[in-house]
């Protein structure tokens, strides 16, 4: 006697739900990047504070190398006229390690842009950028 086939229960799509999600979390990101607006002639200065580094951090602007280090610093930043992104990049071998990352708008106040630490459990790698408006 042949055997009975049997039927397979179809999985519901998820399409819908999932193409929600994903405006959704692509919202979230979108509204965790950081902008910076700048005025008419204003200046822009890129400050960097790491606690103990191995391999040289990397900060670039409208495509282009800013500066590589081992050590704190603070940077002019040659602006661009429009939008560009400002982007970062650290990798942390050494234990107790931090890092933050600001900039400063015609010698103002520092606004931090990263800070990430070995101490709050936070990832030893790490990619970031802002958005610059001139």
């Amino acid at each position: 006697m042949a055997k009975k086939p049997t039927r397979q229960k179809q999985k519901k799509s998820r399409s819908a739900p999932t193409m929600a999600m994903a405006a959704a979390a692509g919202a979230a990101a979108a509204a965790a990047i950081p902008e910076i607006r700048l005025p008419p002639g204003g200046t822009l200065d890129v400050l960097v504070d790491v606690g103990p580094m191995t391999i040289d951090y990397t900060v670039a602007y409208a495509g282009e190398h800013l500066f590589s280090s081992l050590v704190d610093s603070s940077h002019p930043v040659p602006l661009v006229s429009g939008t560009r992104f400002l982007a970062w990049h650290f990798e942390h071998t050494q234990k107790n390690w931090t890092h933050t990352i600001g900039v400063s708008v015609n010698n103002g106040a520092v606004q931090v842009l990263e800070s990430r630490s070995e101490a709050n459990k936070d990832s030893d790698s790490s990619i970031g950028f802002a958005v610059i408006v001139t």
